[in-house]
């Protein structure tokens, strides 16, 4: 039989958490299609010793630097996700063979730059 223990000394801790999540998309203004989704998640959390005997009022601390850790990482993040980048594709064509003349029309579309309008042609 485990006998009782003394208590000598009763220690307090405050934790404080915070907790972002949300999602996000970019939709084309024109078609409304979207561009690009994605969603983030981030979570901080602080476990700070409350002293009794020399403070008879406690406040919790202040969350902004568990806030600022957040938005930084996030901005670095959303950033990098949705940052306007230079994307070169190089796509061969097969040749048109039996000739026709919607696919020649297409080819004189792709060369100058314009794959989708060229596949709707088709």
């Amino acid at each position: 039989m485990k006998l009782p223990q003394e208590v000598t000394e009763l220690v307090y801790y405050i934790e404080q958490k915070v907790n972002i999540q949300f999602a996000w998309e970019v939709k084309s203004t024109s078609t409304g299609v979207i561009l690009a989704r994605d969603s983030y998640r981030d979570t901080r959390s602080s476990t700070t010793k409350i002293d009794t005997e020399k403070d008879r009022d406690v406040y919790a601390p202040r969350i902004q630097s568990m806030m600022n850790s957040i938005a930084s990482n996030f901005s670095s993040t959303i950033f990098s996700q949705i940052e306007p980048t230079l994307r070169t594709r190089y796509i061969n064509l097969m040749s048109n063979k039996p000739k026709s003349r919607n696919v020649e029309e297409a080819y004189d579309i792709v060369k100058e730059g314009n794959l989708r309008e060229a596949q709707e042609n088709i």
